[in-house]
């Protein structure tokens, strides 16, 4: 999954949580370690090095709260290495991306949120810090990750999910019916079926 499967790229409206519904005032679930508020999706941010390079990260993340603005990134990683990764349950979990360099500035910007230059289309932006976004979570996983990091928030495609049952968002239900439609149609047509007879 990226970030289009939640509403984030700059093509599809804000999905995650949907806008509109009430579902943004629903955190009664939520763990007390997370944010008051479920966050808004923008458009994707770019982190600038030292050496003037950028990265693009998957989403920009913001408190509804209070406007602050997260650089976040996404690692579901679901069959890699058997399963190894799926479910975050502690912070040595995310080691073996610390090796790149996009996932560096994302670990700067969690400790030092003004070090790095970030842009949001092409406009400087104060960021407060960064997010991950992880497959499936434990609380234990969050909370150790969050503290050995500095996360804002480390956020669970499988929570997410779980949300969005529980809302039944009718933009949500109209996003997905549409690609389904697509989907089938696909198969519809590589299954040579209802194709003009030759």
């Amino acid at each position: 999954m990226g970030a289009a499967a939640f509403g984030c790229a700059e093509t599809s409206p804000p999905l995650w949580p949907p806008p509109g519904t009430g579902a943004e005032r629903d955190c009664s679930s939520r763990p007390a370690t997370r944010l008051s508020s479920p966050p808004t999706c923008l458009l994707r941010s770019s982190v600038w090095g030292d050496d003037g390079r950028r990265h693009t990260l998957d989403f920009t993340l913001e408190r509804r709260s209070d406007g602050a603005l997260f650089v976040t990134e996404m690692k579901c990683e679901i069959e890699f290495e058997g399963y190894r990764y799926l479910t975050l349950t502690g912070p040595e979990q995310i080691e073996h991306h610390r090796q790149k360099e996009a996932f560096q500035k994302l670990l700067r910007l969690a400790r030092e949120p003004t070090a790095q230059r970030v842009t949001k289309g092409g406009e400087e932006q104060n960021v407060a810090g960064s997010m991950l976004v992880w497959g499936v979570v434990t609380p234990e996983g969050r909370s150790a990750a969050m503290d050995r990091y500095g996360f804002a928030d480390v956020l669970g495609v499988e929570d997410m999910l779980r949300d969005l049952a529980a809302w039944q968002p009718k933009e949500w239900a109209d996003w997905i019916g549409a690609r389904q439609r697509w989907t089938n149609g696909l198969f519809e047509w590589l299954a040579y079926r209802d194709l003009p007879s030759t």
